[in-house]
């Protein structure tokens, strides 16, 4: 009972920010994913995943209930990693969900109708599948594998995520002196694995008729090499015989206009279906052309994506009222009253500007305080857990950086996983150094 009590109170402490704007949060690209399930009518961008998850937490009656779900997840997995790494009790969670709720960018993320919260839940349930599966039972272990099919599935940059980090898993348990094979975790990870690739091929096949992972996705790295410069080079040096030979001189240095600009270059000759295959021809002359000028210009991005840690990008209530609003007119009419209010809608989520500064000493003071910490306890899982925390945070803004282009919500929705470590190293019992033997 105290477990269940900690678990849902923690998950209305994050809910503070949708209750506070008076709406669960949003974002431009929340009308696709709560309506594609819904109109049969998915985006080529967009995994079907997410929108699913949305609609049967909703069925089109109230979206607080996807809100507090995410909420109720974060929470979960806090008590989780609490119990198995440290200590886990009802004053310990209720602070840590106090601490994550008030100097984290946790709550505006498990508060939004978006699947960013799902790249910090996808790492931690691997990291709890990997490192501390004994200590979770069967359940608990299933759980974790859903959710990491979740995430992984709603989005591609957590599919890169949790891929990698698997690679990462047996020379981190290595490391920090564990037995290299995860045991118990094997299997749920294995399982998740499969679920992910068979679900996303699976509803590709379905949609687009195409059984693959991303039916058009190779467009986002050709807008990020045309905008950095790479790509377009290699245009005006193998022309003829691409379609885009003839836009080589229009293209923006921002790849994000030249995705969704209106007039953009890029689908000048056509739609997503013309583009993608000329997308991978394109994507890999300048690889084999460029492979220094692209790995520099990765290595910049990535930089600059890591530090990215602010919150507001994805808090205003830009295209809102043409992408979001008019689908909750037409499927939801009774909701959309509580939207039009909301403080998103009507700006006045001004507590943004001042909790920034806090998220960033936040930040700072935990990766100051990890190392103390983790010497302090001697924990060889923690250790572990730690190298994996800070081997998704470098994952991340690699791939969403060099892959498509720095934003802060990409690095500040995962970037919370570092306090939430700190806090459980807090609650982790000291232990003395082991004596050396006779």
């Amino acid at each position: 009972m105290h477990a269940i009590v900690s678990i849902l109170a923690g998950a209305g402490v994050l809910l503070w920010p949708a209750l506070y704007n008076g709406w669960p949060l949003v974002f431009t690209d929340t009308g696709a994913f709560l309506f594609a399930a819904l109109e049969l009518h998915p985006q080529w961008d967009k995994p079907i995943a997410y929108s699913l998850f949305l609609h049967f937490l909703s069925w089109r009656v109230t979206y607080w209930g996807a809100a507090l779900a995410q909420c109720a997840i974060v929470s979960h997995l806090a008590w989780l990693a609490l119990r198995t790494l440290a200590c886990a009790s009802l004053p310990h969670h209720l602070a840590l969900m106090a601490g994550l709720a008030a100097l984290t960018s946790t709550p505006w993320f498990a508060s939004q109708l978006m699947p960013d919260i799902l790249a910090a839940t996808t790492a931690l349930s691997v990291l709890l599948l990997g490192v501390v599966a004994e200590r979770l039972s069967r359940i608990e272990r299933a759980w974790l594998a859903l959710l990491v099919v979740l995430g992984a599935a709603s989005h591609l940059s957590h599919l890169a995520v949790f891929l990698g980090l698997l690679l990462c898993l047996l020379p981190v348990r290595k490391l920090v002196g564990l037995r290299a094979w995860p045991g118990q975790g094997a299997v749920p990870l294995a399982l998740a694995t499969l679920a992910t690739f068979a679900l996303l091929v699976g509803s590709n096949a379905l949609m687009w008729g195409k059984p693959v992972v991303s039916p058009y996705g190779s467009v986002f790295p050709l807008a990020r090499q045309l905008a950095n410069g790479p790509a377009v080079d290699f245009l005006r040096t193998h022309c003829p015989g691409y379609l885009l030979c003839d836009q080589t001189e229009k293209f923006s240095t921002d790849s994000d206009v030249i995705l969704w600009g209106r007039g953009s270059p890029l689908w000048v000759h056509g739609d997503e279906t013309v583009m993608a295959p000329e997308a991978s021809r394109i994507l890999a002359g300048t690889l084999g052309a460029y492979p220094a000028q692209v790995a520099v210009n990765a290595a910049r991005d990535s930089f600059v994506q890591a530090f990215k840690l602010r919150l507001g990008d994805s808090l205003t209530n830009e295209w809102l009222d043409v992408n979001v609003l008019p689908n909750l007119d037409r499927h939801a009419p009774h909701t959309a009253p509580g939207f039009r209010a909301s403080r998103q809608m009507t700006e006045r989520l001004d507590v943004i500007a001042w909790l920034n500064p806090v998220l960033l000493v936040t930040l700072a003071a935990s990766l100051l305080a990890l190392p103390l910490l983790l010497r302090r306890a001697l924990n060889p899982r923690l250790n572990a857990a730690a190298l994996l925390v800070l081997l998704a945070l470098a994952g991340n803004a690699v791939i969403t950086g060099a892959m498509s282009k720095p934003h802060h919500r990409y690095q500040a929705r995962i970037a919370w996983l570092l306090p939430l470590l700190v806090g459980v190293a807090l609650a982790a019992p000291r232990r003395a150094p082991d004596k050396p033997s006779a």
